[in-house]
């Protein structure tokens, strides 16, 4: 006995401020009596447990009295070390209705349990605050039978709310265009409902992060702001007016973050929340951020967006930093839609088929310009963006780690370097299709294998190819297919919902060369009218200016196929 007595001396002494505890805690008063009467397995465990680098706990005896280490303690955070020697009852009291037949299946049949990232609400810091953790708990048997549980354990929050912020701006990503192609006349009109509601719905799926979101547009006089969406807060509450002035702080600044071009947050009163959300766990938001949105396309303010603050976690640079960045997919939503509208409105005016062919180059490539001026702001914000997001968020992780867990550093590392090399590869792909230098360098057919390549990596499409041999044709025939089969790609990533995307070249003849982008999405009405056929009337104008033609087929759920055919050999 006097060994075991000097091993558990040995281990308490170097187990840290919990080994500390234990030695100095009167276990007299609990089931497990005085140190000097513990079993030689309660001693092993415990030596066992204080010495251990990894989160885990003790719970001996049929009350499961709790015995833990360093590593538990810092999860326990708040608590510590108020658990130790309490019955794991009373120390998960409000867990207890979901934790207490998982201890009680181990204790009374022996059963293991484990779970992989369970949420819980705990209170932490002070606040009830959200956590996930990934557990087992193991008998630990005896001469006797089973005697206790012993709980390993690693918290995964972190990683757990990036991947659920970044799946959130990634569906945004996905969808902002889908919604600007239906939002026609959002300017300050009725469609903003509409343009709206996609990115709505998308908020509306993680009221964890976003417990409400409200987006207001600027009206034509400047002075005031209508309400174009929300979703979160019953209507014709206080905090929900239909329209807003922007001299006015109540109930939201909305001028005042409009005019300062920054974020303003706004402190609020739970208990006043209460009734009017259906808010997770019960919590109401304690604070939001009104967010100016800056239409890009015009260079000018176009409203601002009201975001709860998730109130089971801090408002820090993290949380903050989400919440902008929804708020500026909802900008480029509110852009494009405009900026549609506005080209639609440019276009009717300028329309002159008698007009000179040098006019009617310019005012394509003008609005060839616009457009993907409009397109590569977009995916720098859907991809690249979100993506520096996620490797920032990796960043802070393994700088926590390095402090806390650092045998968790490598696969947080690498998660990051993975990133950054997803970001680089969005990078040149975008620098490829703003410059497609290897079009003259290496011809026609090598350049549409290095567009038609991210759309696996990028958007998960399985893409066949059918490119031929490389057709003797002008330069300025080869960069209007490259650019007609790029827009039609890119449409096939944005709308299509897609599973498969075919793009063949073939020359027919010696006097034509024909590029055909087939896909077997949801397809459209192609006779009906929409914004999102800009697109299409850009394709087409591109053809007939080399002195082709282009054809688009489409129905609803029979995918689209886009056929251009130009001029062979020069």
């Amino acid at each position: 006995m006097r060994a075991a007595d000097d091993a558990l001396d040995a281990a308490l002494e170097a187990g840290g401020e919990a080994g500390r505890l234990v030695r100095a805690f009167d276990w007299s008063g609990t089931s497990l009596g005085p140190m000097a009467s513990w079993s030689p397995l309660l001693r092993g465990m415990v030596a066992m447990c204080v010495l251990s680098p990894f989160p885990m706990d003790i719970g001996w005896g049929p009350d499961l009295i709790l015995v833990h280490n360093d590593a538990a303690g810092r999860l326990l955070a708040g608590m510590h070390p108020a658990p130790l020697g309490q019955p794991k009852q009373v120390v998960l009291a409000d867990l207890w209705d979901t934790a207490g037949p998982l201890h009680r299946a181990v204790l009374e049949r022996g059963e293991p349990a484990w779970r992989e990232n369970a949420r819980y609400v705990l209170s932490r810091r002070g606040f009830p605050e959200e956590r996930y953790l990934t557990f087992s708990h193991s008998p630990i048997v005896g001469e006797e039978g089973v005697t206790g549980v012993l709980t390993v354990m690693s918290e995964t929050t972190r990683s757990v709310v990036v991947e659920r912020r970044l799946r959130t701006l990634s569906a945004l990503g996905n969808g902002s265009a889908a919604g600007a192609a239906v939002g026609a006349g959002v300017g300050v009109g009725a469609g903003a409902g509409r343009t709206f509601a996609a990115a709505l719905d998308i908020l509306e799926a993680n009221r964890f992060d976003v417990p409400f979101a409200l987006v207001y547009l600027v009206e034509s006089d400047g002075r005031r702001a209508r309400l174009a969406g929300r979703t979160g807060l019953r209507p014709g509450r206080p905090l929900v007016p239909e329209h807003a002035g922007l001299r006015s702080r109540r109930p939201w600044p909305l001028g005042r973050a409009i005019a300062q071009a920054r974020t303003v947050v706004v402190s609020l009163d739970p208990v006043a929340l209460a009734g009017v959300g259906d808010w997770a766990d019960g919590l109401a938001p304690a604070a939001a951020l009104v967010v100016p949105l800056r239409d890009r396309s015009l260079g000018e303010p176009a409203g601002a967006a009201v975001l709860g603050v998730n109130p089971a976690l801090p408002l820090d640079d993290a949380q903050r930093g989400f919440l902008e960045l929804v708020a500026r997919q909802l900008a480029l939503v509110v852009g494009d839609a405009r900026a549609d509208e506005a080209e639609l409105a440019r276009a009717d005016l300028l329309a002159d088929p008698a007009g000179p062919p040098a006019a009617q180059r310019r005012r394509v490539e003008s609005r060839a310009r616009d457009a993907e001026r409009r397109r590569v702001a977009r995916e720098l914000h859907d991809s690249v963006l979100q993506t520096l997001y996620g490797i920032a968020l990796g960043a802070e992780s393994i700088r926590s780690l390095v402090r806390t867990d650092v045998e968790r550093v490598p696969p947080v590392a690498e998660y990051v370097v993975n990133l950054a090399r997803s970001a680089l590869e969005e990078m040149r792909a975008l620098i490829l299709e703003l410059r497609p230098e290897t079009l003259e360098q290496d011809g026609l057919v090598a350049s549409l294998r290095g567009l038609a390549a991210p759309m696996a990596s990028r958007h998960g499409l399985r893409v066949a190819l059918d490119l031929g041999q490389e057709p003797a044709a002008s330069l300025e025939v080869k960069e209007a297919l490259f650019r007609i089969a790029q827009e039609a790609l890119h449409n096939v990533a944005r709308h299509a919902r897609a599973a498969e995307v075919r793009l063949a070249l073939a020359t027919e003849t010696e006097e034509a060369v024909v590029l055909r982008v087939e896909d077997d999405g949801v397809g459209f009405d192609a006779e009906a009218e929409f914004a999102g056929h800009l697109g299409q009337k850009t394709m087409r104008e591109r053809a007939e200016l080399v002195g082709g033609t282009l054809v688009v087929a489409s129905a609803p759920g029979r995918g689209t196929a886009v056929t251009a055919r130009v001029p062979g050999a020069p």
